[in-house]
């Protein structure tokens, strides 16, 4: 009797791998390349821009990746347009460093705010 708790294995393999066409890069859309530029300057995930994009972490995955051709549709990147901003004020990362200010000028600061000097 088959054990019906048990995994299956699986019937429909990958059959085809996408390669690089002479050792070059497959994909030269602008639109990728755009992609990748605004990940790399902010600091930016697959997962934080399947979010804002309306998809799945590895359909941007796909999109950002040299070895697959896929180069993501219209309604994606119409849809990640609009949420630009969002995605990037969300991002964890610091863009510009910045020093902190000193205590005892914010201290300074606020005694001048609160007694009008």
């Amino acid at each position: 009797m088959r054990n019906l708790y048990a995994p299956q294995i699986a019937k429909n393999a990958i059959t085809r791998h996408y390669s690089r066409r002479n050792g070059r890069l497959t994909k030269t859309d602008a639109n990728v390349r755009r992609l990748r530029a605004i990940c790399r300057i902010f600091g930016l995930g697959p997962t934080a821009v399947a979010r804002a994009g309306g998809v799945s972490q590895p359909y941007v995955s796909r999109v950002l990746s040299d070895g697959d051709p896929f180069t993501g549709n219209q309604e994606f990147y119409r849809r990640l347009e609009g949420r630009l901003g969002c995605l990037i004020e969300s991002r964890t990362a610091q863009y510009f460093r910045v020093s902190p200010t000193p205590v005892r000028h914010v201290e300074n600061a606020v005694e001048q705010v609160i007694l009008g000097e």
